[in-house]
């Protein structure tokens, strides 16, 4: 076992402590933050920072930040494969940068910082990316397997709990869509007795199942059921422009 295997175990150790309390957070905002000033503590770093990946405008977008807040304040994104974070996150493993200049980042504030080496890992749940974490240090440094090591422990416990509370966020959004778009109650059709039951077979709750009843420009009356492929989000907004569709 290596010499400093100890001391990385004790790492571990205190940031797991720190990870418990921050999932314990409401938001995700103080659960990042509380895990980046950690991991800057643990590897002696002067920065650190999340970047999300957007799935819908296929980026990653600066969420948090510890020593370089001017990320996120500016909202800084970042292609699939562009600069140094693009690379982790295209290449979905670890990097070490001895250089930090034009040439290997994309973001020009990592140098104009005076950033001299940076290590990023990959924010994964399970084969679904979600992000990147990066340190960085305004002296040259090599960083050991240990802190790779850290570092990735990390990424992984911020990886697991971006994505549950991304999913608990979506579903809330989306249940809150679906609700406004089903007909609070059935209209009255002279002639006719109408009733609705509507129970989503997903386990989410939310699908893009959805039914209408809205009378036509003749007088007529039109009924409408239909299913959108797809759960969460997308369906419901997609069952939203369809019911758009039909009654403009």
């Amino acid at each position: 076992m290596p010499r400093d295997a100890p001391d990385v175990d004790n790492r571990a150790e205190q940031l797991a402590v720190v990870a418990d309390t921050a999932l314990s957070q409401f938001d995700l905002e103080s659960t990042l933050g509380a895990l980046l000033g950690r991991v800057r503590e643990l590897l002696s770093a002067d920065a650190a920072v999340i970047l999300l990946w957007d799935d819908d405008a296929e980026h990653l977008r600066a969420a948090a930040a510890n020593g370089l807040e001017e990320e996120v304040q500016q909202g800084v994104r970042v292609e699939l494969g562009a600069g140094f974070a693009g690379r982790v996150a295209a290449e979905r493993k670890p990097i070490h940068l001895r250089h930090v200049d034009p040439t290997t980042v994309a973001n020009p504030l990592l140098w104009e910082k005076g950033l001299r080496s940076m290590l990023g890992v990959p924010l994964l749940a399970g084969s679904k990316l979600i992000g990147v974490l990066h340190v960085g240090s305004l002296r040259e440094r090599t960083f050991s397997d240990n802190d790779e090591h850290v570092l990735q422990l990390a990424a992984d416990w911020i990886a697991l709990t971006t994505r549950a509370q991304l999913m608990a966020i979506d579903r809330a959004a989306a249940l809150a869509l679906q609700r406004s778009l089903l007909p609070p109650r059935l209209p009255h059709v002279p002639g006719f007795e109408l009733a609705a039951r509507y129970v989503p077979g997903s386990r989410t709750g939310v699908g893009g199942d959805w039914y209408d009843v809205f009378e036509l420009l003749d007088g007529r009356w039109g009924v409408a059921i239909g299913d959108v492929a797809g759960h969460g989000l997308g369906a419901a907004t997609g069952m939203g422009r369809i019911r758009s569709a039909l009654r403009a």
